[in-house]
């Protein structure tokens, strides 16, 4: 089908000629009289399978797509800027673990400063806090044992829970010898205390009792007086004898004013007793909060004091802030002298991808934007064989920039997705320096319009010169 398709067009082009007899070849020549005998059929074969070829070609460079690339020349950098190593306070070198090409891990000890006097500051502070924390245990046992009610106070002793400390040591023994003696005291102003309200309430009970005894008596005078008046007059009894009974009546009456004016003293004496001792209460309460706010504050500062020191302790491990290789190590002395804030090592970083950095021509940066594919060439590794590594293009500089030569040039970035070759399984090592040729995927196109493009291109400028 498709042979005789091309038959048709081979005929349509080269049309057969009209056939002439042997009589009229004679009067042609050579050359023109080859044209009118028929082609071998072997030649029409080929000739047919190269049109047919031409036209497979054709049809197949219509739907094939290949990249449209624009290519630039760089070199690999570091994801990060290059790492100074520092130390914040300084001390004395003791140990240098890794050295220069050495690839380290990120929190891998690189150098040991001497602890001795970070810590001998640090347990100095942790022995304070250990105090201050027995301190506020004792402290909160105190007011937990002193109970205050509106005209009372009462005393129900709490012993103190030292958590932090070891049980029976000299420390706790010491502070619970504190909580005791204070408490002691405390017991001995209540007894004190006690004692006088026991006395005050016993007069008032006495006064009370007396008082109403003698308006028992007065009662009593005041109504043999009353029977004894009317016999006086009628001189039954005689007034000796009235008398006597109106000096006891008022005797009597004089005692019980009396008593009566000596209660109210009792009793505000016996307030006054009970406000002393609510006062001790109060004012022991209020001491021991006075030292429990202060012994708390003391212990909030000391805390952030104790996680500075510890932050120089560990800071004493010098370790590596990146995964990456020592570039340079600027100090080797052991027993030497490091400066606060002094420059330790320096290392170049590497992470799971790589950075490349190139130079891109000004004719191609109208194609190119951040987010495009790009594949990475290094001159170090034949491409052939291991392959490139595939990365997103990140960065597009602002402005073109001038070489060393004058020419313009734009600088791009790429991310790499992975940090080496992989060569039968085994890593090929990718290091900052290494020039590479970077092929930034700018479109698709097909392969018939790459190979029509000369002649467009003609087109669009022939027969235009002035």
């Amino acid at each position: 089908m498709l042979s005789k398709a091309i038959e048709r067009i081979l005929q349509w082009f080269w049309p057969p000629q009209p056939a002439i007899s042997e009589q009229e070849l004679e009067y042609v020549d050579d050359l023109h009289s080859r044209l009118h005998f028929k082609t071998p059929y072997r030649s029409k074969r080929v000739l047919l399978t190269i049109a047919c070829m031409t036209i497979i070609f054709l049809v197949w460079s219509w739907f094939a797509e290949i990249d449209e690339v624009s290519r630039g020349q760089g070199r690999v950098i570091p994801s990060q800027q290059l790492q100074i190593v520092q130390n914040l306070e300084g001390g004395i070198l003791q140990q240098v673990m890794v050295r220069e090409g050495e690839q380290v891990r990120q929190g891998q000890v690189l150098m040991g400063i001497d602890q001795t006097r970070f810590r001998a500051d640090v347990r100095e502070q942790q022995h304070q806090r250990t105090t201050l924390l027995a301190d506020i245990a004792r402290y909160r046992a105190e007011l937990a044992s002193v109970r205050v009610e509106s005209t009372r106070a009462f005393l129900d002793i709490q012993p103190p829970y030292f958590s932090q400390l070891e049980a029976d040591s000299p420390t706790q023994l010491f502070y619970k010898a504190l909580f005791q003696e204070r408490m002691q005291g405390l017991e001995n102003s209540f007894g004190i205390i006690a004692e006088q309200i026991q006395q005050r309430q016993q007069e008032r009970s006495e006064i009370e009792s007396r008082i109403r005894h003698l308006e028992r008596s007065l009662a009593l005078v005041e109504q043999e007086l009353n029977l004894t008046r009317p016999l006086a007059r009628r001189g039954v009894v005689s007034e000796v004898e009235l008398l006597q009974l109106e000096r006891q009546f008022n005797e009597v009456q004089s005692e019980l004013a009396s008593a009566r004016y000596n209660l109210p003293k009792i009793v505000a004496a016996l307030q006054e007793s009970l406000r002393k001792q609510v006062d001790v209460a109060l004012q022991f309460r209020t001491e021991s909060q006075h030292k429990l706010a202060e012994a708390s504050s003391r212990l909030a500062v000391l805390e952030e004091s104790l996680v500075q020191l510890s932050d120089r302790l560990t800071r004493t491990q010098v370790v590596s802030p990146v995964n990456g290789i020592i570039n340079a190590i600027r100090i080797n002395t052991i027993g030497g002298v490091i400066q606060p804030g002094m420059d330790l090592i320096e290392i170049v970083p590497q992470e799971e991808a790589l950075v490349v950095e190139a130079r891109m021509s000004p004719r191609d940066i109208a194609f190119i934007r951040p987010g495009l594919t790009a594949v990475v060439k290094l001159t170090a590794y034949d491409f052939t064989i291991y392959g490139g590594l595939a990365g997103t293009l990140e960065y597009i500089s602002a402005d073109a920039m001038l070489d060393e030569q004058g020419n313009s040039y734009y600088l791009v970035r790429i991310r790499t997705e992975g940090s080496f070759l992989d060569a039968d399984g085994a890593a090929l090592p990718i290091m900052p320096g290494m020039m590479a040729s970077v092929d930034i995927i700018t479109g698709k196109r097909t392969l018939f319009q790459y190979l029509v493009k000369p002649i467009t291109r003609a087109k669009q400028s022939a027969l235009k010169e002035r």
